[in-house]
């Protein structure tokens, strides 16, 4: 076990050094959290509360709720805990199948973990590194985070390296919203350092099934974000990159509601991007979520083969909205009437049929390999990207 600890050093420019105590420096892969990062990333926390409440987009918020420890809260709460720990128990389960690790590349691998908190590394994520450095097959060689959130980049990253594996095992870090155009520069960036490695892409929770829609022009539905997503994987990894991802494939209502139940941890959970808000400056630190904003959660299976749950923020009375535009330094001033609905995140239940066709026949990927969970509808899907990109090195 690894006991030194690592030190990310918050660079000007967009590279960042990880140095472990009285050992041997590396270099992470992706760029660390410079000024313009920080920026950047209030500039799509901005959009994204402006879009939703303009009814350009919904569920776009989605990807900025993951702030402080309110989902530690959630994932340990009374009712969210059950579903978790079934996740956590699916992934373990796919691990020891021998067809699982035979089936992943044989060469140096890198695990790139999308959508990564330090909660969900130690939980799932570290089953399937595990998996794979335990392996004779394979041979990991470094693991790449990326997330929206800086600080769960780096709080994982450092558990990763006191803790787990050994010095020969490089940590990259990124901090990256993965439904935005600028993923692809990373997962390019990333390609340059990978040597000729393989790429092991695990994309853990509704990451990929959860994108946004965008109602206004340019309109974009929420499977043509998920087949960019794919796109940028496979422009960015190329030929032979295998995706990882468990799913949740429940269709009961009555199940899936209990899940998602307005309990305090789940509500905290959803109205946690005005914390966020709050922490980079684009709201006001006074500003009283907890008496302007209520959650209710709105069930659709009007779709075939895939049902739909949005959660809302629901205003609970009249009041302004202040939200600074970090590019200007400028506020702008929105009236929120009571009962005013934000659409902050859509949770997609797919049946397997439906998501199969959808990977093989529209995002072009090959499937390699089912592992459900027995006696339950959860499963993982193993798939992989046969065709060959473009050269972008």
């Amino acid at each position: 076990m690894v006991s030194d600890r690592i030190v990310l050093l918050d660079k000007e420019d967009d590279t960042c050094t990880v140095s472990y105590e009285n050992t041997r420096p590396a270099t992470a892969y992706f760029p660390a959290r410079s000024k313009e990062s920080k920026k950047q990333s209030a500039m799509e926390l901005y959009k994204a509360i402006f879009n939703t409440l303009s009814g350009r987009s919904a569920g776009e918020l989605g990807a900025h709720l993951y702030f402080a420890d309110k989902w530690d809260k959630l994932v340990k709460s009374k009712n969210y805990a059950p579903h978790y720990e079934k996740e956590i128990e699916l992934i373990r389960h796919t691990v020891r199948d021998s067809e699982f690790v035979k089936n992943l590349p044989s060469s140096g691998t890198i695990l790139v973990d999308i959508g990564t908190n330090v909660h969900s590394f130690k939980k799932k994520t570290n089953l399937v590194a595990r998996a794979i450095y335990e392996s004779e097959h394979c041979e990991l060689k470094s693991i790449s985070l990326l997330s929206n959130n800086f600080n769960d980049v780096v709080e994982t990253a450092q558990y990763v390296s006191a803790n787990i594996y050994p010095y020969s095992i490089d940590i990259g870090v990124s901090e990256i919203d993965i439904t935005k155009p600028r993923a692809l520069e990373v997962y390019r960036e990333q390609c340059r350092n990978t040597n000729g490695n393989v790429a092991v892409v695990l994309i853990t929770g509704g990451t990929l099934l959860n994108m946004p829609e965008f109602i206004t022009e340019p309109k974009r539905t929420a499977e043509d974000e998920m087949l960019s997503v794919i796109a940028n994987i496979q422009q960015g990894f190329g030929t032979g990159t295998h995706i990882v991802i468990p799913f949740d494939g429940r269709n009961d209502k009555s199940d899936i509601m209990y899940t998602y139940k307005e309990t305090k941890e789940y509500n905290e959970f959803i109205l946690s991007f005005f914390d966020y808000a709050k922490d980079i400056g684009i709201i006001s630190k006074d500003y009283d979520t907890k008496n302007n904003w209520k959650v209710e959660t709105a069930w659709d299976n009007s779709i075939s083969g895939k049902h739909k749950l949005t959660v809302y923020a629901v205003a609970k009375r009249e009041h302004t909205l202040s939200i600074v535009n970090p590019d200007t330094g400028n506020a702008i001033e929105i009236d929120i009437t009571k009962g005013d609905r934000m659409p902050v995140i859509h949770s997609r239940k797919w049946n397997f049929d439906t998501l199969s066709s959808f990977f093989t026949k529209k995002a072009g990927l090959q499937l390699v390999g089912i592992y459900p969970e027995e006696d339950s509808d959860y499963f993982v899907m193993h798939l992989k990207c046969p065709k060959p990109s473009n050269s972008i090195l």
